[in-house]
């Protein structure tokens, strides 16, 4: 894949015209609907009559988006880890797309697509995009800046600056903005994770993180079963080794934020929270560890070791995956014999 830079990829979002039939995938949590939204009002600032925006999350790619890009020329793709697209996108060399991602570059992807890449300094896709189209979205700087505080992005010392100067300018702390914006948000996108386009086109409309109310009235039904599962775990969790690996069943989406909010609390301990679906096969994996030498992305690819229908990947402190529920076994088993070779 062309590796593109920064300016680059704004000559491809300049060059885009009204005709164009254009596709925005971004992810599920509040990085990639950040990421989405702000491309998805660049497209509108550019007078395109049509503007497809699609969600993915960790499922394998639905027919529905499939069938939703047949007819456009461009896509533009933001948040999504490699491994979870590499295979589906070989088949739209048809198509002008630029990748939008900051997640560890493990799987290699079709020539033809641009990458405009950036993860040896941690930058969130919502930091991308609103670099990229900063002078079309500066009324969105808030919520570029949600996106970027629940992608740990505060963490890192290459975003102090660009965040100390958004919340100075806004006269609030980082605990007050994360805790009242940024987890409010994740909330609610969580409480209509079956209903993602309702969420999108509520958020998109929002001008203000003063101005949320939509938003909140949503968020306290979340919050409250994040509250009992945080419990359950304290009782319920299983140590293999020196991981805390632990299942949950919840109605809503909440692996991600369970891990993050564990491994904040504990953040010389290692997280492998797991969920599934009522009636699904798969079960999906989030895993953590807020530490310099973190390198989650090897744990989870060492438990999927030669397990059909699996993949993982992500960052060195955050990753995801899936695998069959059949396999959790030896997925077990895989993580057993590697925590054991961990100092």
């Amino acid at each position: 894949m062309p590796k593109i830079t920064k300016q680059q990829a704004r000559e491809f979002l300049e060059k885009i015209k009204p005709e164009d039939k254009i596709a925005i995938i971004h992810h599920d949590d509040l990085d990639g609907f950040s990421s989405g939204i702000l491309l998805y009002d660049f497209c509108k600032f550019k007078d395109c009559k049509n503007i497809k925006h699609l969600c993915l999350g960790t499922e394998p790619i639905s027919d529905y988006i499939k069938e939703q890009i047949k007819d456009c020329n461009k896509l533009i793709i933001a948040d999504i880890p490699p491994f979870y697209i590499s295979d589906y996108l070989k088949d739209y060399s048809d198509k002008e797309i630029l990748y939008i991602d900051h997640h560890q570059p493990d799987t290699e992807i079709s020539e033809f697509i641009l990458e405009y890449r950036v993860y040896k300094q941690y930058s969130p896709a919502s930091k991308l995009t609103y670099e990229l189209t900063e002078k079309e979205n500066k009324s969105k700087e808030w919520l570029a800046m949600a996106g970027m505080i629940t992608d740990y992005a505060f963490a890192y010392k290459e975003n102090e600056e660009i965040i100390n100067s958004f919340l100075k300018k806004e006269n609030i702390t980082l605990h007050n903005y994360r805790k009242e914006v940024a987890n409010k948000i994740s909330s609610f996108l969580i409480y209509f994770n079956k209903e993602k386009n309702k969420s999108f086109e509520i958020l998109q409309k929002v001008e203000s993180w003063k101005d949320l109310n939509e938003i909140k009235k949503y968020s306290e039904e979340v919050e409250n079963e994040i509250k009992a599962i945080e419990k359950d775990f304290n009782e319920n969790k299983e140590r293999i080794g020196k991981i805390n690996l632990y299942m949950f069943h919840s109605i809503f989406p909440l692996k991600s934020v369970i891990a993050t909010i564990l491994s904040e609390k504990n953040p010389n301990e290692t997280f492998i929270i797991m969920s599934q679906n009522k009636g699904e096969n798969d079960i999906h994996l989030s895993a953590r560890y807020q530490n310099e030498r973190a390198d989650v992305i090897s744990l989870l690819k060492v438990g999927i070791k030669n397990l059909k229908n699996s993949s993982a990947g992500g960052h060195l402190r955050a990753a995801g995956g899936y695998l069959q529920a059949q396999d959790l076994p030896k997925f077990k088993e895989n993580i057993r014999e590697y925590s054991e070779t961990l100092k």
